[in-house]
């Protein structure tokens, strides 16, 4: 079976019911109030700047740290810290807060506020853990699981400021950071006023949070984990502070990132790569700040980026670049050019590694750190070659340092083209295949220019990454068109009958027990046979009080015929699948939901279908890892089932109440591809149309591409193009004859904005026109 996978944006949930308690226990989605990155904005006042080029300056003459006399504490005294008070207009004050020695190690003393100790937030047990970590002992995945966290983290990337001379101080508390529940917060900080000559505390210190680091807002006790993490996180910009003042947020950040997951601790989920669109091609050094949403991917994509640069040239030369002056791609250069790599061709690895890896044994293209063994980008869908034959030109930008995954599947003497409208652009675009056949993924350089290329034979998919190799330079625009022998004579016919509506997320149901599951009904089209099924796919690992997020993503995709009931009858096909897509916490905040896109086809090729079926998921015999039912709007009539374990049977939706909550007007949002067989006779009879169409997008509203097709009567010039409401020409997709007949062609929106389009069909003297919704 081949599998592929797709992450398109659909969200709904499923409310709670106490009369469902056998089938649906309740889950809760991740409270995951974003973290602010205080550092960032602390390290970039005019005043820290001035500290830390003062101490530089100072270092740089006495070619060492200043020499500051060793402290000596007794354990349990207390004394007073200046604290940077991060809820207030005038970022320049502090607070005087008691701390109470509880630990000291070779290289760091470890205090506590003394209210945290005296209300219970912070337990002794917990004291002896961050000690423990901190002084000799480091999750097993770490670099260095014998050592402490700070001696493992001098080794890598450098000394702070003053270790030198001093001992680091590490500074539990609740941060005084404004938030209130379920709001941003700050898990952690290193203030460059801390440095000599500023208004801190002379002395290297590193702040993590208590609150809601160590207790969550409804009191829950956590797992030090996060806090460690931090630690791991913020000690890294500490020591970089030691060495350059003036790095991109980006390289600095990317750093902080990699350590955590260095030395043994989870590390962001990666998910900006889920969706097409945006995906991959973004600038690549991006810092969107603590006000946009886009900072998360930023996190994500700096951290990757690193480990990735760490797995080609190891922990000890990527740690230099904390240590390096230079700033941003110079940094970058300075350290690869040691290993006679170059950033441009580091990138095309990089992007190539995110979509291939684990399908390939060349290590350049696969993750072997474990924390990112697991996760796979997404393509953009172009084409299904058994239902099209050609792509025409379309184009597409990328942006600086960024990269675009285009997909054809099912093709065969596959040529395309692709070529730079960009003045120049050559210099910084490369092309790279990425080939699966018979169930074996390759890799190969490919070509950029208007000759194209010709592969030979058939393929299951063809990808072309097209990465931009300088992320200083400029977007560069592209033209790209394909051709291929088509596999088999099939219109391509996708059904859907959800809006696109989300259902508000509150809170989620979780199936349970054998054939426990959902499925949604889909009128056949005459002579189609199924293709490509998309399953809004969600298990009990991804929420709060699930098994681990190791735990196995495995279900059963089955088609039913319709029962005489009107629900799901006898089972037409049923398949087995694993969910290979990188794990993925469901949070409280989450508004999208992921597809999971199967193609079923070759199962499917000898199962004659009704003209009513059942698509759907169910949970494997004894799997504890169970499926979370989502749900969209959905008013014209009820078309989902779900299984009802104490009943041992299918219900309609429509007739179940949750809670206060009726499920009327609810679909899971299942959707599917099929495949119907066009006249192959020899003899061919075509149904030539008998006037111009020009039909609706498919999907619209749409994200980030849809389809527009038209008839033709008769061979003629054509133009088909897009504007915006200003009446802007933004893409030309058709220019030039075609013959008579209906042509499909694909828009791709990835670099447009949200908004709505025009486009609009010429030809013969007569013009059709339509609108089309973008919403990213």
């Amino acid at each position: 079976m081949r599998i592929r996978l797709l992450f398109v944006a659909l969200l709904a949930v499923l409310p709670l019911t106490s009369a469902w308690s056998q089938a649906l226990t309740p889950v809760e989605a991740f409270d995951s109030p974003p973290i602010i990155d205080a550092t960032g904005v602390l390290i970039a006042q005019p005043a820290s700047q001035a500290v830390l080029a003062q101490f530089q300056a100072q270092r740089a003459t006495l070619n060492a740290a200043p020499a500051v006399p060793q402290i000596t504490y007794q354990l349990n005294e207390t004394r007073v810290f200046k604290v940077r008070d991060l809820d207030t207009q005038n970022i320049y004050r502090t607070d005087n807060i008691n701390f109470t020695l509880k630990a000291e190690g070779t290289r760091f003393r470890l205090w506590i506020e003394t209210a945290e100790l005296t209300n219970g937030i912070v337990l002794d047990n917990e004291v002896e853990q961050i000690r423990a970590t901190l002084e000799e002992q480091l999750p097993s995945g770490s670099i260095n699981p014998t050592l402490g966290l700070i001696e493992s983290m001098e080794e890598v990337f450098g000394l702070p400021p003053r270790a030198a001379s001093d001992k680091a101080d590490v500074l539990v508390l609740d941060i005084r950071d404004g938030r209130a529940p379920g709001e941003g917060f700050v898990a952690g900080f290193v203030d460059p006023e801390d440095a000599p000559g500023g208004r801190g505390n002379n002395r290297d210190v590193l702040y993590l949070d208590t609150q809601p680091a160590v207790i969550s807002d409804d009191g829950t006790r956590r797992s030090l984990t996060g806090l460690l993490a931090t630690a791991a996180h913020e000690y890294q910009h500490l020591i970089r502070l030691a060495y350059d003042r003036a790095e991109l947020t980006f390289v600095d950040e990317g750093l902080s990132e990699w350590s955590e997951v260095l030395h043994g601790f989870p590390g962001r989920t990666i998910t900006y790569l889920g969706n097409p669109a945006p995906g991959a091609n973004v600038p690549l050094l991006r810092w969107s700040g603590n006000s946009n949403a886009n900072v998360f991917a930023d996190y994500q994509r700096a951290g990757l980026f690193t480990t990735y640069l760490a797995e080609r040239l190891g922990p000890d030369r990527t740690g230099l670049l904390t240590r390096d002056t230079r700033v941003g791609t110079s940094s970058y250069n300075a350290v690869l050019g040691q290993q006679n790599l170059t950033l441009g061709d580091v990138l095309l690895d990089f992007h190539t590694a995110n979509y291939v890896n684990g399908l390939s044994a060349d290590p350049r293209f696969s993750y072997s750190t474990p924390q990112r063994a697991t996760f796979r980008a997404a393509a953009r869908r172009v084409a299904d070659g058994r239902a099209e034959a050609s792509t025409p030109r379309q184009s597409l930008v990328v942006l600086a340092g960024g990269a675009s995954y285009l997909s054809w599947v099912n093709v065969t003497d596959f040529t395309y083209i692709t070529r730079s409208t960009t003045p120049g652009g050559e210099a910084n675009i490369r092309v790279r295949l990425v080939l699966t056949r018979d169930g074996i993924t390759t890799v190969q350089d490919g070509v950029l220019g208007p000759n194209g290329q010709t592969l030979s034979g058939s393929y299951d998919e063809v990808t072309l990454i097209l990465a931009h190799q300088n992320p200083d330079a400029t977007p560069i625009s592209l033209l790209y068109e394909a051709s291929w022998t088509s596999e088999g004579s099939f219109t391509l016919a996708p059904v859907s009958y959800d809006d696109g509506i989300l259902v508000t997320p509150s809170s989620f149901g979780l199936t349970q027990g054998a054939n426990v599951g959902y499925a949604t009904r889909f009128e056949v089209p005459a002579s189609g046979r199924l293709g490509t099924v998309r399953l809004p796919l969600y298990f009990f690992s991804q929420f709060g009080g699930g098994p681990a997020e190791t735990a196995e993503r495995s279900f059963d995709l089955v088609v039913w015929d319709e029962a005489a009931d009107g629900g799901p009858g006898a089972e037409l096909l049923r398949t087995r699948v694993t969910d290979t897509r990188g794990y993925q916490p469901v949070l409280t905040t989450d508004t999208q939901v992921r597809f999971f896109e199967a193609d079923i086809s070759d199962e499917a090729a000898n199962v004659n279908l009704p003209a009513t079926i059942y698509l759907g998921a169910v949970n494997e015999a004894g799997d504890t890892n169970g499926l979370v039912y989502p749900m969209a709007s959905y008013t014209p009539e009820n078309r989902s089932y779900l299984f009802v374990s104490s009943q041992n049977a299918w219900r309609p939706m429509w007739s179940l109440n949750l809670g206060d909550n009726s499920l009327t007007n609810r679909i899971v949002p299942v959707r599917a591809d099929f495949l119907v067989a066009t006249n192959v006779s020899n003899t061919p009879t075509l149904d030539v149309p008998t006037e111009v169409v020009l039909r609706a997008a498919y999907p619209n509203p749409f994200n980030p591409s849809t389809t527009l097709s038209f008839d033709l009567p008769a061979s003629a010039p054509v133009r088909l193009a897009v504007y915006d409401l200003l009446g802007r020409e933004v893409a030309v997709l058709v220019d030039g004859v075609r013959a008579a007949g209906t042509h499909t062609v694909t828009v791709d929106a990835a670099a447009w904005t949200s908004g709505l389009y025009l486009y609009r069909l010429s030809t013969a003297g007569q013009v059709r026109t339509g609108t089309m919704s973008l919403v990213k």
